[in-house]
């Protein structure tokens, strides 16, 4: 579902129904709905980095990755860009991918990746949750 973008209502989110919380074409989205947002992604990340023997790097969290459900929930989507580090490794060297802006610089500059970049990403759409109308 739909969040906000800048060149509609500057400071509000959207959310549509068949759309990306950063979705262009959608209706207006509360505050505290944006909080609920901000809360349900980490908790997704961190499933991706905890959950498995293997640590999943999804490498391109933004506005237009996460969907929400029918009940308001938060999705994470678009995994086609993660990767997983070999078990019992914390990182990889790897070439970059991901979305411009959203990766981590430490990730972009050397090719080295960590799960602290997906937290890079997080801390990006964070920021436009919270900042909409400076996005």
């Amino acid at each position: 579902m739909g969040f906000w973008r800048k060149r509609e209502k500057k400071g509000k989110a959207m959310v549509s129904s068949n759309s990306s919380v950063g979705s262009l074409d959608a209706p207006l989205l509360p505050w505290n709905a944006r909080l609920k947002i901000a809360k349900e992604i980490p908790i997704a990340v961190a499933y991706l980095h905890t959950a498995f023997p293997r640590i999943i790097i999804h490498r391109d969290i933004k506005a237009t990755n996460v969907f929400l459900d029918k009940n308001g929930t938060a999705k994470l989507s678009d995994l086609s860009s993660a990767i997983t580090l070999p078990e019992g490794k914390s990182w990889i060297e790897e070439p970059v991918v991901g979305t411009f802006g959203y990766t981590d610089p430490a990730y972009f500059s050397t090719g080295i990746l960590r799960a602290y970049s997906d937290v890079f990403s997080y801390g990006i759409f964070m920021y436009e949750i919270h900042f909409p109308a400076s996005c």
